[in-house]
This record gives structure tokens, C-alpha cells and sequence, in this order.
């Protein structure tokens, strides 16, 4: 229930008329907040609306997207980015009809730049186009500049924290960064799992 809330609460806060649509990144400040668990969650809920949703695993550091679904790992995201292919690896989740992956890929050598090129932002364009719900599964913060690009690049996020977990200095620095940019802040979800 609390996912369909949240479902729920981010419909509402849709694009306005004439702009344009855009993805949730999910991003958390430290590692073990708990957002792939939110970013897996909430793209199931949107496709039990019947919404063609996609998870994106832009976690090229320590993907998880793909064993949570048992899909292929093998090539995704970043060889799509790093010109190794130009086909998109994206598979549907058997028992859910509405819901499709796009994993990870092979682990490269630099996800940072990978992200920040624009072959990314242009994919996400695509995607926007093929999906009704964009869901991007980022790496946590402290690991690097990638969510934050990747959040800049979808257009929204969405932060986890994790109660008696998350520091409080780490989510204000990554509220701070997102504040700066011109990333819509979706809200701030405290996990409590």
C-alpha cells in the first residue's frame, strides 16, 4: 500500500501542460538506504496501472536491477553508451505485463563519464517516447557524481533515506546538490526496511 501511495502522490505531480515528460531517478546518499528496493517497487506499482513502465539500472557500479527480475546482464545500459551496441537489451517481466527492464550491462571502467554523455540523455528521450513511466535505478551518492547526472538527465528524483541509517550531513549534501540543479525533486522517502 505505501507503494501505491506513492504512485499515486507522483502522478499528481505529472508535468505541467506543454512541458515535457520526464524520468524518476531514484537516488539515496549511502549505499544500503534502500533505493533500488523503492526504485523496484514503485516501477511495479506504476505497471499494475497498466502504464507501460520501464526500470532503467543506471547503477553501472553495482547493478541488482537484473537478479531482482532474473534477466540478462550480459549487455545493457552501458554498452549501449559506450557504442558497443546499438540495440537496446530491454526484457519484460514474466507475471507482470506491464513491466519491463533495461539492466545494467557489463560493469565498465567509468561509469561517471559514461553517464554524463549525451548518448544518455538521448536515450532517456527515446524511452520517454516508447514508455508511459520512466523508473532509473542510480548508484548511491557518496559513490560518485552518477546519480546526481543521471537525475539531472531524467529530469526528477526521487531521494531515500534510511531511518537510523542515513547520516543526516550525507541527505542534506545530496538535497543541497539537487537544489542546485535543475533537477525536480520529486520528494524525500524514509525507508524504513
Amino acid at each position: 500500500e505505501v507503494f501505491r501511495d506513492l504512485r499515486s502522490k507522483l502522478l499528481g505531480l505529472g508535468p505541467a501542460e506543454g512541458e515535457a515528460k520526464r524520468a524518476l531517478a531514484v537516488l539515496s546518499p549511502e549505499v544500503g538506504d534502500g533505493k533500488t528496493f523503492v526504485a523496484v517497487n514503485l516501477a511495479i506499482a506504476f505497471s499494475q496501472l497498466g502504464l507501460r513502465t520501464l526500470i532503467v539500472d543506471a547503477d553501472l557500479r553495482s547493478p541488482r536491477v537484473h537478479k531482482i527480475f532474473d534477466v540478462p546482464d550480459r549487455v545493457g545500459l552501458s554498452n549501449v553508451l559506450a557504442g558497443l551496441t546499438h540495440q537496446d537489451f530491454i526484457y519484460d517481466v514474466p507475471g507482470l505485463p506491464s513491466l519491463y527492464v533495461l539492466p545494467a550491462g557489463i560493469e565498465p571502467p567509468n561509469p561517471n563519464e559514461l553517464i554524463a554523455k549525451p548518448g544518455f540523455t538521448l536515450l532517456l528521450r527515446d524511452l520517454l517516447q516508447r514508455f508511459d513511466q520512466v523508473i532509473v535505478d542510480t548508484p548511491a551518492s557518496s559513490l560518485g557524481a552518477d546519480a546526481r547526472i543521471t537525475a539531472m538527465k531524467a529530469g526528477s528524483c526521487l531521494v531515500v533515506s534510511r531511518r537510523h541509517g542515513t547520516k543526516v550531513k550525507a541527505l542534506k549534501g545530496l538535497l543541497d546538490a539537487i537544489d542546485k540543479s535543475p533537477t525536480a525533486l520529486a520528494g524525500v522517502m524514509l525507508n524504513d526496511r
